[in-house]
């Protein structure tokens, strides 16, 4: 059986990679900084080397945009140097190569985007994504990148944007969403089961995965809260500027794809059939 190594095994959505992948290949997860720095070149390199894996899903990242912006040395070691890492043994082991990247590419100005859409970052964390994109690019042949806007799933309460919400509602608490950051919200199981497919070809190069349709932050959670019957009322609508955080958000950042469905087959479902599949 084919040996396919995942990093960031552990997150929102690793855990979904993880769990499509097992029916078809051995996993080889990599959870966190415990099990494997990656910002280690000789560790990284010595573990992939021992590996040899078939492939290599790189989904481990520093994701907070704030956290970035506020540490933009420690953002470029954790999203970009251990990116060059493993592609360096991916060389070694001629692994075919996915990484997964970000709608935070793109400035929001010129909305929707597809994959030859210039990329033009407002932010450090869009910043480390484009240099880390650039880093695959040069290093490894047979890659694809995966560009996905705000994603939404079932797993880790930690980095899970809807499961805090939830929480806080339950608590009769408020909750805070803007209403112009505007994206195409999706789900992490469909972006695992495009993987799971692009994975079986050659059909190498940069894919935008994205559910069909946009909302803005305020809606899309508005319409998770009346779903499950919770009080909607206690998400407080509220502008970009007006939430104060250290890192400017790209404002519209709707992705599309030019050859998504063509090549896989799958056509993606409308976000709303996303978050319906979710909660069912």
């Amino acid at each position: 059986m084919k040996r396919i190594i995942v990093t960031g095994a552990g997150g929102l959505l690793g855990t979904d990679i993880v769990r499509v992948l097992a029916k078809k290949y051995e996993v080889i997860p990599v959870e966190g900084r415990k099990q494997l720095d990656l910002t280690d070149f000789m560790r990284t390199l010595d573990f992939v080397k021992q590996v040899k894996p078939h492939a290599l899903v790189h989904s481990a990242g520093i994701r907070d945009v704030d956290e970035c912006e506020l540490d933009p040395i420690k953002a470029y070691r954790i999203n970009v140097v251990s990116t060059r890492n493993l592609c360096l043994g991916a060389r070694h082991t001629n692994a075919h190569f996915m990484y997964i990247s970000s709608d935070n590419l793109f400035n929001g100005r010129a909305a929707p985007y597809h994959e030859f859409s210039q990329p033009s970052p407002i932010n450090v964390y869009g910043y480390t994504k484009w240099q880390a994109e650039k880093v695959v690019r040069s290093l490894i042949n047979n890659y694809y990148i995966i560009r996905t806007p705000v994603l939404f799933g079932r797993g880790r309460p930690l980095d899970n944007r809807v499961l805090q919400m939830i929480e806080e509602l339950k608590k009769g608490k408020r909750f805070k969403a803007s209403t112009d950051q505007i994206t195409g919200p999706t789900y992490t199981q469909d972006v695992a089961e495009i993987i799971s497919v692009l994975l079986e070809t050659e059909y190498f190069g940069v894919y935008h995965v994205s559910n069909k349709g946009e909302a803005s932050t305020y809606k899309f959670l508005v319409y998770i809260a009346k779903q499950l019957g919770l009080e909607s009322e206690l998400i407080t609508p509220l502008t970009s500027s007006q939430l104060r955080r250290p890192a400017m958000r790209p404002l519209h950042t709707t992705l599309i794809s030019l050859y998504l469905e063509e090549t896989t087959g799958i056509k993606m479902r409308n976000w709303e059939e996303a978050v319906g599949r979710m909660l069912n």
